[in-house]
């Protein structure tokens, strides 16, 4: 992993929480990989969290809490009592979307190794079936030709 200067790091991390581009189009346009972009905004918003108090459990709450309410002036009012933020509730409605869309998607090596191990027994699978092949042929040729 090449190693990134802090001050473009704050600047991509600020770009992916204040705007509503993917991490696929901040990838493409940065360089940046999508999993560092990913690391770096968990990291961000881990980090303003915890400094408000916040736990993952009560910021997944808010996003449900807050998803109750349509109306923008309501949903901000119900923010408010619960002292989170319109921008809080965004960020962490986007980071739980993001996660839920990453649930149950292969991780990054977990298809080389798949492939591999699908490799290892076919491998096996060729072996066990020029055994079978050898051991019918010997049969047939003893059956034909008894002694």
């Amino acid at each position: 992993m090449p190693p990134y200067n802090q001050d473009v790091k704050d600047q991509i991390t600020s770009r992916i929480i204040s705007s509503n581009e993917t991490l696929e189009t901040v990838s493409t346009q940065t360089g940046v990989p999508v999993h560092t972009l990913e690391m770096w905004r968990a990291q961000a918003m881990a980090k303003s969290a915890r400094a408000l108090g916040w736990t993952p459990r009560q910021m997944l709450e808010v996003v449900s809490g807050g998803m109750l309410y349509s109306d923008i002036k309501e949903r901000t009012a119900w923010l408010a009592k619960q002292n989170a933020s319109l921008m809080d509730f965004d960020c962490w409605t986007t980071a739980a979307r993001d996660g839920l869309r990453a649930f149950g998607q292969v991780k990054r090596g977990e298809a080389k190794a798949t492939r591999l191990r699908i490799k290892v027994l076919e491998r096996d699978l060729r072996k066990k079936d020029k055994a079978m092949a050898a051991a019918a042929a010997q049969f047939w040729n003893g059956y034909e030709n008894p002694d």
